[in-house]
């Protein structure tokens, strides 16, 4: 049996977990992201899936769910669950649960830039602001350094505290040449104070970094949902 059927299967018994058959877009994500993982993978996550639902009291994960699962500070878990939910109804369904997490850990770096575009753009107007760039850069490489300073030392000491402090500090003033560079170099196109998917997609190739810090904050939750 292909990840396919399966899925598919899943579907016919309980199709308001997968998707509606009226979202041709998350129909094509999802059929995507079912090429993203192997056939004990998905058995996985239709476990894990049906764990969640159950928790959700329903067929679908709601958001306090989903936050527990992906436990991530600040605005980053309200801003993935909105990126997630792709038929925008508050909950998150299997065909939902599955694109999302194709995209995040085996996503190629296109992809990743188009999910994370979404994630950017607070407003959801198909543009990323500068206000919104700061904001979610802050969040996301924030995370990522206490992800990183976590797995080095205990929180709780003092030499710790002092090193967090001393990073953030470090952290805004590299967000505000990012911020900057973004929006007033000579490189960007920006006409209208906005970034399109065009330019934001140019500037994260400038600042290939900038990839490798979400996929620190982010692609760690991700990957751990895939093997519970």
């Amino acid at each position: 049996i292909t990840s396919a059927s399966r899925s598919a299967s899943m579907g016919n018994k309980n199709s308001s977990s997968v998707a509606s058959s009226d979202n041709a877009e998350l129909h094509a994500k999802f059929q995507q992201a079912l090429g993203k993982f192997e056939d004990a993978e998905i058995e996985v996550l239709e476990d894990t899936f049906k764990d969640l639902a159950k928790r959700s009291e329903g067929n679908t994960m709601d958001k306090q769910t989903f936050l527990r699962v992906f436990d991530l500070p600040g605005m980053l878990g309200e801003r993935l669950f909105a990126t997630f939910d792709i038929e925008k109804n508050g909950v998150i369904n299997f065909a939902e649960f599955v694109s999302g997490l194709g995209l995040f850990t085996r996503g190629d770096a296109e992809q990743k830039i188009r999910f994370i575009f979404k994630m950017y753009d607070l407003t959801g107007d198909g543009k990323v602001s500068r206000t919104e760039l700061e904001t979610m850069l802050n969040s996301v490489v924030f995370a990522a350094s206490v992800i990183l300073e976590n797995a080095q030392m205990p929180v709780n000491t003092p030499h710790a505290r002092k090193f967090t402090n001393q990073r953030r500090k470090e952290i805004k003033d590299k967000v505000s040449a990012l911020v900057k560079e973004a929006f007033e170099s000579k490189n960007t196109k920006i006409s209208d104070g906005k970034m399109s998917l065009e330019d934001f997609t140019a500037w994260i190739k400038r600042h290939p970094e900038v990839l490798e810090v979400i996929d620190t904050a982010f692609s760690g939750e991700a990957s751990e949902t895939t093997r519970q």
